[in-house]
């Protein structure tokens, strides 16, 4: 219903709620990475998400898909971020939870990808597979 998505939108983004070990994983990358978020997410509810979580000191470039006017997998929202964030292809690397939006978009743009599964259930076409967030240190 309607009452409910507009519950979703303006409540969710306030908890501070983030996957086991994510911290740890961000502590380690951030100093050796250019971190980034693509997400086709509306540019508020994001902001929020990430300022409530707080974990924006470790990205320097958020990009939405509402700036876009493209939706993951779409290589547009792809091709943004990377012109945003000043990054190549073949340096970069998308981490991500979804196989169709975050994999196959970064696929076909040309991008390496990691999927994160903690069920490691699902069907994925990503360079990489993980359980973890603890196992990113092991493949980069």
């Amino acid at each position: 219903s309607q009452e409910v998505s507009s519950y979703f939108l303006n409540h969710c983004p306030m908890k501070p709620y983030l996957m086991p070990d994510t911290l740890t994983a961000l502590n380690y990358l951030q100093p050796r990475y250019s971190l980034h978020i693509i997400t086709n997410g509306f540019l508020d509810s994001q902001t929020n998400k990430i300022k409530n979580s707080r974990i924006s000191k470790y990205f320097q470039v958020v990009v939405t898909s509402e700036c876009v006017h493209a939706r993951k997998p779409s290589k547009e929202i792809f091709e943004y971020a990377l012109a945003k964030a000043n990054a190549s292809k073949q340096t970069s690397i998308m981490i991500g939870d979804n196989p169709k939006t975050d994999i196959i978009g970064a696929k076909g743009c040309g991008i390496k990808a990691i999927l994160y599964d903690p069920t490691q259930n699902q069907k994925s076409l990503a360079d990489y597979s993980i359980s973890s967030h603890l196992e990113l240190p092991q493949l980069l």
